[in-house]
């Protein structure tokens, strides 16, 4: 299989007549024809490209047909893809018997079959620029995603490199989007035909596993580890647009806070003049996911059942008001942030460091990841036993940075869940997964019952033109339900955190050595 190296951009509202500006391009794609191509996307009834992280499609395009193997998924910018021409409008075994999927269609029951499961019909302009010695496919894509009546709209630039260094690549994109509002994207077409097929798109989806193996280098890790995390941000991206829809924010904070314990982890290696400038920018983001979340669960999970159920006090509903009030503004807010110059530098820089950055230029860089990972985990799991050292004794505070130091470790094991390999190797690493959890989950609700607690008081003092007996009664139904009914519940809190905290102790590392 050859590898593409490409940068895909999401052409934003009003982002169409801006390329026509845009230096090296704008008249080039003025006068370019567009023309039309139709992809169909095929696989077997029981999803054997899918699930083995293949995309199978055929490209007609002037009466040709072109059939395509590529990998799927969160691979960051790089993909391998196998091409050949074909006579027919579909392809069969025979057309790819010389494939890295043949082995996929073998059998010759109805489950080997191909079936089409979606169109990709765009009008494109393209044509090759030079950039520097490199030499650079531009594309302008606008159509859609078709399956059974169902639509999704593509307007997209896409830059190929045919030939040359990647950093080419980078350096003709960033004079593209200081002009034009692009927004990197690592989600292709294929990812969103196959949500469209499965009903998922637009719906919040889960964190997936970065695709690591022990051949890896640890920078090789490092970046499909971040690559991943962007991915499920990406995906959860139109879930978080559906105001009524609180899991999308919650899904995209986690892939957000998953990134940062990726840059945490790995900033011994990392750590050049490039990363607190990303870090904070990330921070920035995660505040924004974090206040948005915090008003979403007030709202929807605490007060609304309240209230609904009638056994809140006369007044309450005031209080539900003002919830809904701020929650609107933190999400709109987010959605400003979202599609702002700033989050869109965000996103390019980040990749473009990812995957050239100077770091990349550091011995350690070049470790087997085995041993960087070992290293590195066996630090941050005796920084949290040195923490939870004395967490009976501990104030909410203290409490709260062991909390959060327990969750990024949690996410920093579960990275590696690919290489960790044999039966005890897998038990100690469910354990330790466990235990992880039970932390951060007793410790959580210690945390959230004090925060809510904190927040409604801020809140009940603020609110204006309640009568004295009201805002009093608001006043006791919010120490009732948010403090009196858990602080009963922080010994045996604590004694689960402790048990849980005993078991870390006694596990071995996980990963085998290098």
């Amino acid at each position: 299989m050859a590898q593409e190296i490409e940068l895909k951009f999401l052409i934003e509202s009003g982002g169409l007549p801006m390329l026509d500006a845009l230096p090296v391009i704008g008249k080039r794609l003025r006068r370019t024809p567009r023309k039309h191509i139709e992809t169909t996307y095929f696989d077997t009834s029981d999803r054997r490209f899918t699930d083995n992280g293949f995309a199978l499609r055929v490209r007609k395009q002037d009466k040709n047909a072109l059939l395509s193997i590529k990998q799927a998924g969160s691979l960051g910018l790089g993909r391998e893809e196998w091409e050949r021409p074909i006579t027919g409008d579909e392809p069969n075994a025979h057309d790819m018997s010389d494939s890295p999927a043949a082995s996929l269609l073998q059998g010759n029951g109805s489950d080997a079959q191909l079936s089409p499961l979606y169109t990709v019909a765009v009008d494109r302009a393209s044509f090759l620029v030079k950039e520097g010695s490199a030499q650079i496919e531009i594309a302008v894509d606008r159509g859609e995603i078709k399956r059974n009546g169902a639509e999704l709209p593509v307007c997209e630039l896409e830059l190929e490199l045919k030939k040359g260094d990647p950093r080419q690549l980078f350096a003709l994109a960033q004079r593209f989007i200081d002009k034009a509002p692009l927004r990197l994207s690592l989600v292709s077409k294929g990812d969103r035909g196959d949500r469209l097929v499965d009903g998922s798109w637009g719906r919040p989806v889960g964190a997936s596993t970065p695709k690591l193996n022990a051949t890896m280098t640890a920078a090789q890790a490092f970046r499909t580890i971040c690559h991943s995390c962007l991915y499920d941000f990406m995906l959860n991206e139109p879930a978080v647009e559906e105001d009524g829809d609180i899991e999308g924010v919650h899904r995209a904070r986690i892939a957000v806070r998953r990134l940062r314990a990726a840059l945490t982890l790995f900033r011994p290696m990392v750590d050049d003049r490039d990363f607190d400038r990303l870090r904070r920018e990330l921070n920035w983001l995660s505040d924004l996911l974090g206040a948005a979340r915090d008003l979403d669960v007030m709202q929807v999970e605490t007060f609304e059942p309240q209230v609904h159920a009638g056994s809140a006090p006369l007044g309450a509903t005031s209080l539900l008001a003002e919830v809904g009030k701020r929650r609107k503004e933190a999400r709109r807010t987010l959605q400003a942030a979202l599609h702002s110059d700033r989050m869109r530098k965000l996103l390019f820089d980040l990749v473009r460091w990812l995957d050239h950055g100077e770091w990349q230029a550091r011995a350690e860089a070049q470790d087997p990841v085995l041993t960087r990972a070992n290293e590195l985990l066996a630090r941050r799991f005796k920084q949290l036993r040195q923490r939870a050292r004395h967490l009976t004794e501990a104030d909410a505070k203290t409490r709260h940075r062991i909390r959060i130091t327990a969750k990024k470790l949690r996410y920093m094991s579960e990275f590696f869940d690919n290489l960790v390999v044999g039966g005890k190797r897998r038990s100690r690493y469910r354990t330790l997964v466990r235990s992880l959890e039970r932390i951060q989950a007793a410790l959580g609700e210690m945390q959230d019952g004090e925060a809510r607690a904190q927040f409604l008081q801020t809140l009940v003092t603020n609110m204006a033109g309640d009568e004295p007996a009201s805002r009093a009664a608001i006043t006791a139904f919010a120490a009732g339900v948010f403090t009196a009914v858990e602080r009963p519940k922080e010994k045996k809190l604590l004694r689960k955190a402790e048990k849980a905290f005993a078991k870390i102790a006694e596990t071995k590392p996980f990963l085998k050595a290098a």
